[in-house]
C-alpha cells in the first residue's frame, strides 16, 4: 500500500481505497446473490449486515473515537427492527481482533453508498413504508468528509497507515464471515 501511495503520489485515503479494492470486491461477490436476485434473499442480507456491523462495533478498540458511532448504532437498531418484522434472528459473530476506529469508520461510512445503490435498484417502486428501515438511513456527507480529512492526515508510510490498511482488510473479512454464518440465502 505504501508503495502505491509513493509511486502514484496519493494521499492515504486514495491509497487505502486502491489497496483494499480486492478485499472490497471479494466481499461484494459474497453479497452478489442478493444484489442479483433481490428481495428473495432479503432476510439473509439483513442478518449478515446486522452480524457484520455488530462485529465491527464490538471490535473497535476505542468506540469514543468512532466518527460513525451514532450512525452505526442507528443502523444496528434499524436492522433489529427489520429482522423482527421478518421474524429472523441473525447468527452473531464474535470478532477475533481489535480494529482501528478509522478502519471501522471507513467500512461503515463507505457502505452507506452501496446501500443507497441497492435501495434504488431493488426498492425504487416500493412505497417508502414498505422499505426496510436499514435502506432508509441515508448517508451524511459532512461525516464522510470529516472521515476523509482524518484519513488524509495519516502519513501513508506510517505504522498507523499500515494498521488501518490491515484492519480494513480484517473488517471486510468480518462481513464475509457474517454472511457465511447466516442461514443459506437459497
Amino acid at each position: 500500500m505504501m508503495e502505491i501511495a509513493v509511486k502514484e503520489n496519493l494521499r492515504f485515503r486514495h491509497a487505502l481505497r486502491k489497496a483494499v479494492q480486492a478485499d472490497h470486491d471479494a466481499t461484494e461477490r459474497v453479497f452478489a446473490r442478493f444484489d442479483q436476485e433481490g428481495t428473495r434473499h432479503l432476510s439473509w442480507f439483513l442478518a449478515a449486515q446486522r452480524a457484520g456491523l455488530w462485529a465491527l462495533y464490538e471490535s473497535c478498540g476505542n468506540r469514543d473515537r468512532l466518527l460513525c458511532g451514532p450512525a452505526l448504532i442507528d443502523l444496528i437498531e434499524r436492522l433489529d427492527f427489520d429482522l423482527a418484522i421478518e421474524d429472523v434472528r441473525p447468527r452473531s459473530l464474535e470478532p477475533d481482533c481489535v480494529l482501528d476506529c478509522l478502519a471501522v469508520d471507513y467500512l461503515v461510512l463507505g457502505s452507506r453508498l452501496g446501500t443507497e445503490a441497492i435501495r434504488r435498484k431493488h426498492f425504487a417502486e416500493v412505497p417508502r413504508e414498505q422499505i426496510p428501515t436499514y435502506f432508509l438511513a441515508g448517508s451524511d456527507g459532512r461525516l464522510w468528509k470529516k472521515h476523509c480529512d482524518a484519513l488524509d492526515g495519516i502519513a501513508p508510510g506510517s505504522s498507523r497507515a499500515r494498521r488501518i490498511f490491515e484492519d480494513t482488510r480484517k473488517g471486510f473479512a468480518l462481513f464475509e464471515r457474517a454472511a457465511a454464518a447466516q442461514d443459506s440465502p437459497g
